[in-house]
């Protein structure tokens, strides 16, 4: 997944440069940092999992993933929905929310889940 978010980040920088509107640059360089950051967040519980006492619950690991996905590839679909000409697409914005979600639960989760490994 970090691999990918520079992969997308370059290609927004260099290839889609001048084809979107800077607004929507914006959106998909979001996308992209949000893709990066919390790929790190992920792969930071992970290792916490493997490596420590501390066991992270599925439930945690699957929310953040599904959330990354959900809340990046809407943002890129939609800053790129204009070059693919399909309409309705923007309307992909009214999921964007649950990918956020999905990711604030992973977290809550997480730092329930090492809360209570701590005071076992």
């Amino acid at each position: 997944m970090l691999g990918l978010s520079v992969v997308l980040g370059a290609f927004g920088s260099h290839g889609l440069k001048g084809l979107l509107t800077p607004s929507m640059l914006d959106v998909y360089q979001t996308a992209c940092q949000y893709l990066s950051i919390h790929s790190l967040g992920l792969l930071l519980i992970l290792i916490l999992n493997i490596t420590t006492k501390f066991k992270i619950s599925n439930a945690s690991i699957y929310s953040l993933l599904f959330g990354i996905f959900i809340f990046s590839s809407t943002l890129i679909v939609i800053s790129i929905s204009e070059l693919l000409n399909i309409p309705g697409l923007k309307k992909l914005g009214l999921i964007t929310p649950i990918g956020g979600v999905l990711m604030v639960l992973g977290y809550l989760l997480a730092s329930l889940n090492i809360l209570k490994s701590i005071k076992s």
